[in-house]
């Protein structure tokens, strides 16, 4: 029978380290990544011989290799010559045994050739899926001008969690009653740095007139700041006039007619704030 429960208990060994990778590319990819775990393999220049990897999780091809939190690998870095300078590549190693087919991984260092400038050495690309035996993935790039190492250098690509993914989509927001999208749909969402993006192209079924906050929308946890945040940005309501914005920590978006205006009829802006 070709059909397997692979996350299933069968009463045998069914489980293959190729079947968990061909379902991690499905759902990662099946190119190299670090995760949004642990350290994410963070480097530390220990000497100039010496750089640490710290702890984190890889998806290689769908192979998963790990260093342990609170533990580190060690890059070791050989001398350059005096006045010349050098690239070496820190890698992830996935190799098999060929004869006894056992798979692991390892940190290791590609070194490149000395000269007036540094070149990078070629890393050894591999397929796992078609059974190649060695693959290296670059994690970044050491620069060495002489006996001194100037920088280590990212060179990987970062899986992001589907949290993250969920939380940078642009949600629509849903107005308050009378309140609607006028040119364009406003939305809210979270830029690279967890901050919240609002943005806000609004019009009102009829001009309001008042001297006291209207309620716009309302924003779902997870969006809200902290603090309470206020704005002030021009609206269309007969081409003139200031409303004032505030996002409160209850979600609530609320505008009021400043600057001796008392008419609202549109509200638009793009607004930044942490939570």
């Amino acid at each position: 029978m070709s059909i397997d429960l692979v996350t299933g208990y069968a009463g045998s060994s069914h489980i293959t380290a190729e079947k968990v990778r061909l379902g991690n590319c499905g759902i990662v990819g099946n190119a190299d990544y670090v995760l949004n775990t642990g350290n994410k393999f963070a480097a530390t220049i220990v000497t100039n011989n010496k750089v640490s990897i710290a702890s984190g999780d890889a998806m290689m091809q769908g192979a998963h290799i790990s260093i342990a939190p609170g533990s580190t690998e060690d890059a070791v870095i050989a001398n350059c010559t005096a006045g010349m300078y050098r690239n070496d590549i820190i890698c992830l190693q996935y190799s098999k045994n060929t004869s006894t087919g056992v798979e692991t991984a390892s940190v290791v260092v590609v070194k490149g050739e000395a000269g007036v400038t540094a070149v990078d050495p070629v890393v050894t690309t591999g397929d796992l899926s078609a059974g190649d035996a060695l693959h290296q993935m670059p994690l970044y790039r050491v620069k060495i001008n002489g006996l001194s190492i100037t920088s280590v250098d990212a060179l990987y690509l970062l899986c992001n969690q589907l949290s993250d993914i969920k939380n940078s989509i642009k949600n629509n927001l849903q107005f308050a009653s009378g309140w609607s999208n006028q040119w364009a749909t406003s939305y809210y969402t979270k830029d690279k740095f967890g901050r919240v993006v609002l943005s806000i192209s609004a019009v009102a079924n009829a001009t309001i007139t008042t001297s006291a906050y209207v309620t716009i929308a309302t924003l779902p946890e997870g969006f809200r700041p902290s603090n309470p945040h206020n704005y002030g940005l021009a609206f269309d309501a007969n081409n003139s006039g200031i409303v004032s914005v505030d996002v409160l920590p209850d979600g609530s978006v609320k505008a009021i007619p400043i600057g001796g205006n008392t008419d609202i009829r549109t509200v638009k802006g793009t607004f930044i704030f942490d939570i």
